[in-house]
């Protein structure tokens, strides 16, 4: 940017001197502002109308499927165990490995941020957006995870037709070493 002016100078003002530069950036934080309150307005009366599909489920209603991810965060939000005793045991040892932020189940790892956990309907869309979606470098990864993840996500890149195709590895087939005799002794190649 230099290069397209004919001459410029670098002059440093000391902040003494530099008053009314500091009042114009202080200017927007300093102002009052417009509206003093939050507008509440109270309802008396329901503004929607009582369905008469009561006790129906209604449309939208999602009746959701029990995961791995359920007991574990019926346990850490609720105190709740499944009726088996060993699974109840199971539960209660894995619980502390995990946490319930909003109504998402986290793994927490030991030098990693946590891992949002994915029950069984996500994790083909979540490898194939991190292997080709917006994260296709791979770098999105870092934020998931499930108790198969490795397996799947070995699974997939098996599949793949590209990472088949331009995988970096060995290509030689495998062979008995042979050692090489040098002609000349500490002789650099």
């Amino acid at each position: 940017m230099a290069s397209t002016f004919e001459s410029f100078a670098l002059i440093h003002v000391p902040r003494d001197h530099n008053e009314r530069a500091d009042l114009l950036a202080k200017l927007a934080s300093t102002q009052r502002r417009q509206q003093k309150s939050v507008i509440h307005e109270s309802l008396h009366s329901p503004t929607i109308g009582w369905p008469d599909t009561v006790g129906r489920p209604e449309v939208g209603c999602v009746n959701g499927q029990d995961s791995w991810v359920t007991p574990i965060q019926k346990y850490i939000q609720d105190s709740y165990t499944p009726g088996d005793p060993k699974e109840a045991r199971r539960v209660a040892r894995e619980a502390p490995k995990y946490v319930v932020v909003g109504q998402r189940l986290y793994w927490k790892g030991f030098a990693s941020p946590l891992l949002r956990c994915v029950d069984e309907t996500e994790p083909e869309y979540v490898i194939r957006e991190i292997h080709e979606g917006i994260c296709g470098t791979h770098i999105g990864g870092a934020g998931y995870y499930w108790p198969t993840m490795r397996n799947d996500c070995m699974n997939f890149v098996k599949k793949c037709d590209k990472c088949q195709r331009f995988a970096e590895g060995h290509k030689a087939p495998p062979e008995c070493l042979h050692s090489i005799m040098t002609p000349w002794p500490f002789h650099k190649w």
